[in-house]
């Protein structure tokens, strides 16, 4: 760790730092060394949102084994541009993500913001008829694209947990997992 000094005799050589009213920069070539390390370490959350679109192409009912209940797995094609990925999500995954996203949001802008997309939830009967599934693919489809549009609002605003937050998003939107 570097330490800026300072030295009150005016007939020694320039101390290495000078102080403004906002902040003291050092003003040595070592300094200009150790701000471009501080810089690299620092992490950088780009907007990864901002091109990301999603829809679902399709959905099935697993069942882990013949004692447990069914799951209702949604493919989701995500796109970035150019380049296109299917995703396999669950309910838990999305509900996962949205307590996630709800408990580690501080922020009550940010936070009002997550809250006007609520997750969509199971329903208690009739969970493997035909139509019943069409209705909650559009309700999951509806939501992430919700989703989405608050990350990209939340990147623009520029507070730093709203970017963590479409950080998270985004990661979550990247990586594939086995359901």
């Amino acid at each position: 760790m570097m330490h800026a000094f300072w030295v009150p005799d005016s007939n020694l050589p320039q101390a290495p730092f000078h102080a403004s009213a906002t902040h003291m920069t050092l003003s040595s070539p070592t300094a200009s060394i150790a701000a471009r390390r501080l810089e690299r370490r620092r992490p950088i959350l780009v907007d990864k949102t901002s091109h990301l679109d999603c829809g679902i192409l399709a959905t099935s009912v697993r069942r882990p084994h013949w004692l447990c209940r069914t799951h209702l797995v949604y493919h989701i094609r995500m796109c970035d541009g150019s380049r296109f990925w299917r995703l396999d999500v669950t309910h838990a995954d999305v509900h996962a993500l949205y307590d996630h996203l709800t408990s580690s949001i501080e922020d009550p802008e940010a936070l009002r913001a997550l809250m006007s997309c609520p997750c969509p939830r199971m329903p208690l009967f009739h969970r493997q008829h035909a139509f019943v599934i069409k209705g909650m693919a559009s309700h999951m489809e509806h939501f992430l694209h919700n989703l989405l549009h608050v990350c990209r609002r939340w990147s623009r605003s520029g507070a730093p947990q709203a970017l963590f937050a479409a950080h998270v998003v985004a990661t979550f939107l990247r990586l594939p997992r086995r359901p």
